[in-house]
C-alpha cells in the first residue's frame, strides 16, 4: 500500500481528488484540512461533558489517582506508594498539575496558603479534577493525531485519515479520554513507540530502536499491558532481516536487544520506586491479580478474547468495523511490510495479553483501539481499491465510511447525553429535598455534591469500617493510612467492609450504589449482599433510580431509610428489590 505507482496515486484520493496539474501541494493541503477537521472534532467531542458529575466523582479510581498525586506534595516524596498499573507517569503528571493549581491559587489570592487550598479542595474537587481531565483530553486528541501518523507511516494518508477518524469518534476512546486514568496516556506512548518501531523497520537504524525503547519504557511506567509494543519492535527487526538478508541479521538483533534494554532502563528511571519499594510493588500486583472482581470476572483465554471482540470492540466499531478489521488483518498478512511486522503483532500481543488475565474490563482494550482502527482502514481501502471504476470507488468509499462512522457518532452522542444525567446525581438531588438537617448519611461514592449539606456522613473504609470523611479531613489522615485501611480491596463499599465494623456504618439514610451490582452476581457475592441487607434491616427503601440507555447513566441506585436495630430473627433483612418510589432516570 505504501509502494503505489504514480498513475495509481491519481485514483487513491476519491474524497478530495484534484487535477494532476495542481500537483501534490494541493493534495497535501486537502489532507491537512481533513486532518485538522478530524482533530477539531476529536477535541470538541471530548470536551463535551468533561465536567460530568462534578463536584461528585463517580469513578473511584479517578479519586484514587488524584489523592495519590496530592500525597506526593503533602508528604514531599517521589514515592507514589502504589504501583498497580503502575501509573507512575500519570501520578507524577497529576502532582505537577496539582502543584500548579496550588501555586496559581496562592498567587491570585484564591488561597491564603496550602491549608486554604486543602479546605477549598474538600468542598470542590473541581479545582484539580477539571485541569487533570483536560490533560487526559489532550492525550486523547494526541492519540488521534498519532494514529494518523502511524497509519500514514505504515500505509498512506488514506489509511491514516480514516484510522484517525475511527479513533476520534470511538465511544470507548472518548469516554476514557474524559476520566483521570492511565489508559489513554499509555495508548499515546504505545503509538509513539510503534512509530519509532516502524522507522526501525524501514531504516534499520539503531537510533530508531533506541527511541522505540524509550517510549516503550514510558508506556510501561504508565500501564503494564503496554509491554505488548515489544512485539512490534521485534517485528521491525525481523522485517529488516528478511529484507536485508543474513548479513544484517546480527546487527539488527543487537539493535533489538539494545532497544529492549533501553526500555527497561527507561522504565526504572521513570519509576525508580518499582525497585526501591519493591515490597509495595509485589503487594499491589497481588491485589491486581485477583481471580474475580464485581462485574468483571473473566474465564479462559479464548472466552475472554471472544468477549473483547463481541463486547467492547463491537461496541466501539460495530459489526461492519470488526469485519473491516478482519479484512485488514488478511491484507496485512498478504502484503507484508510494516502493517504485518509492527501493527498486527502489537494488536495481537495486546489482545492475547489482556485476554490471558482472570479479569475482563472494557477499558483494557482502549490502548489497542488505534491499531485496530489502522487495520480497519487498511481493510476498507483494500475493498475500495478492488473496484475498477473510479466513480464507483467514490460511492463505495462514502457508503462504507458513513456506515462505519455514523453509528459510532450516534453511540458517542448517546454516551454524552448519559453524562449529563446520572443516577447518583438524581439520588443526591432527591435526598437534599427529603433528609432533614442533622441527619447522618451513608455514601458509597465520592459524593462531594452533598458535602455542603447540614448532615454528618459515613463512608466505607475497608478494615476501619466506616469513617466520617469530614472528621478525617480535619484530622488530616495520611494517605498511607488510607492505603492500609483499603488493603488490597479493588472496591471499597459496604459489601467489602470488615464485617466486625459494620455497625460503624449505621446512619439515618444510605445511598447504595453497588448493591444491585452484587445482586447481579448473587451466587458469587452472597456474603457481600448479606452485609447490605444486615445494615438495612428494619429500614425502608425510599427511592430506586435506574439508568436509561442514551438518557441517564450510572448504576442502579437505592436510597434507604436505615433502621436503628441490627438484624434479628424478628427483624428480617430489608428487601431492596422494590421501593416506595421507583424512578427510571
Amino acid at each position: 500500500m505504501g509502494d503505489l505507482t504514480s498513475s495509481h496515486r491519481r485514483t487513491i484520493w476519491p474524497l478530495f481528488d484534484v487535477p494532476r496539474s495542481r500537483g501534490a501541494a494541493h493534495r497535501e493541503w486537502g489532507v491537512a484540512s481533513v486532518l485538522a477537521g478530524i482533530l477539531s472534532a476529536a477535541l470538541a467531542i471530548r470536551l463535551v461533558g468533561v465536567q460530568f458529575g462534578l463536584p461528585a466523582l463517580y469513578d473511584p479510581d479517578e479519586g484514587f489517582f488524584l489523592i495519590t498525586g496530592l500525597k506526593l506534595l503533602s508528604e514531599r516524596t517521589l514515592n507514589p506508594g502504589w504501583f498497580g498499573h503502575p501509573g507512575t507517569v500519570t501520578i507524577y503528571l497529576l502532582a505537577l498539575i496539582e502543584a500548579g493549581v496550588i501555586g496559581f491559587g496562592i498567587l491570585t489570592g484564591r488561597f491564603a496558603d496550602v491549608r486554604g487550598f486543602g479546605r477549598a479542595l474538600y468542598t470542590d474537587p473541581s479545582l484539580v479534577v477539571v485541569p487533570a481531565r483536560l490533560m487526559i483530553v489532550a492525550f486523547g486528541v494526541a492519540g488521534v493525531l498519532l494514529t494518523y501518523l502511524l497509519g500514514r507511516r505504515v500505509a498512506d494518508h488514506r489509511v491514516g485519515l480514516l484510522a484517525a477518524a475511527l479513533v476520534a469518534l470511538n465511544p470507548l476512546h472518548i469516554s476514557l479520554s474524559q476520566i483521570v486514568r492511565t489508559d489513554i496516556q499509555a495508548s499515546a506512548f504505545m503509538l509513539l513507540s510503534a512509530l519509532a518501531a516502524t522507522t526501525a523497520s524501514q531504516t534499520g537504524r539503531l537510533r530508531a530502536y533506541l527511541l522505540a525503547g524509550v517510549w516503550l519504557g514510558v508506556a510501561c511506567a504508565t500501564k503494564w499491558p503496554a509491554a505488548a509494543v515489544m512485539a512490534g519492535i521485534g517485528g521491525a527487526c525481523v522485517l529488516r532481516i528478511v529484507q536485508d538478508g543474513r548479513a544484517e541479521a546480527r546487527r539488527q538483533a543487537t539493535w533489538l536487544v539494545a532497544g529492549i534494554a533501553t526500555g527497561v532502563v527507561t522504565l526504572l528511571l521513570v519509576s525508580p520506586y518499582l525497585v526501591l519499594d519493591h515490597a509495595t510493588l509485589l503487594s499491589n500486583l497481588g491485589g491486581e491479580a485477583k481471580p474475580q472482581h464485581l462485574g468483571s470476572t473473566g474465564g479462559s483465554l479464548p472466552s475472554n478474547l471472544l468477549w473483547y471482540v463481541t463486547h467492547p470492540l463491537r461496541g466501539s466499531f460495530g459489526v461492519l468495523g470488526i469485519a473491516l478489521i478482519g479484512v485488514g488483518v488478511v491484507t496485512a498478512v498478504q502484503r507484508g511490510g510494516a502493517p504485518a511486522a509492527v501493527v498486527l503483532p502489537i494488536m495481537l500481543a495486546f489482545l492475547v495479553g489482556i485476554s490471558s488475565q482472570q479479569l475482563i474490563w472494557p477499558r483494557w482494550i482502549v490502548a489497542g483501539l488505534p491499531f485496530c482502527a489502522i487495520l480497519a482502514a487498511i481493510g476498507l481501502w483494500r475493498m475500495v481499491d478492488a473496484v475498477p471504476s473510479v466513480r464507483a470507488r467514490v460511492s463505495i468509499t462514502v457508503v462504507l465510511a458513513v456506515a462505519v462512522l455514523l453509528p459510532m457518532a450516534g453511540r458517542a452522542a448517546a454516551q454524552a447525553r448519559e453524562l449529563q444525567s446520572d443516577t447518583r446525581a438524581i439520588a443526591s438531588a432527591w435526598l437534599k429535598q427529603h433528609a432533614p438537617p442533622g441527619s447522618t448519611v451513608l455514601i458509597e461514592h465520592f459524593a462531594f455534591d452533598l458535602i455542603r449539606q447540614p448532615w454528618e456522613f459515613r463512608y466505607p473504609a475497608g478494615d476501619a469500617g466506616c469513617l466520617d470523611p469530614k472528621l478525617a479531613a480535619r484530622q488530616r489522615i495520611r494517605t498511607a493510612a488510607v492505603y492500609q485501611m483499603r488493603g488490597n480491596r479493588s472496591i471499597v463499599d459496604i459489601g467489602t467492609i470488615n464485617p466486625a465494623r459494620l455497625e460503624s456504618c449505621r446512619a439515618d439514610f444510605a445511598i447504595f450504589t453497588d448493591y444491585d451490582r452484587y445482586r447481579g452476581e448473587g451466587a458469587r457475592y452472597a456474603a457481600e449482599i448479606s452485609r447490605y441487607e444486615a445494615l438495612a434491616a428494619g429500614g425502608r427503601l425510599l427511592l430506586t433510580v435506574r439508568p436509561a440507555p442514551g438518557l441517564v447513566g450510572g448504576p442502579t441506585v437505592r436510597v434507604v431509610r436505615l433502621g436503628l436495630r441490627p438484624r434479628t430473627a424478628s427483624n428480617p433483612p430489608l428487601s431492596l428489590k422494590v421501593g416506595r418510589v421507583d424512578k427510571a432516570g
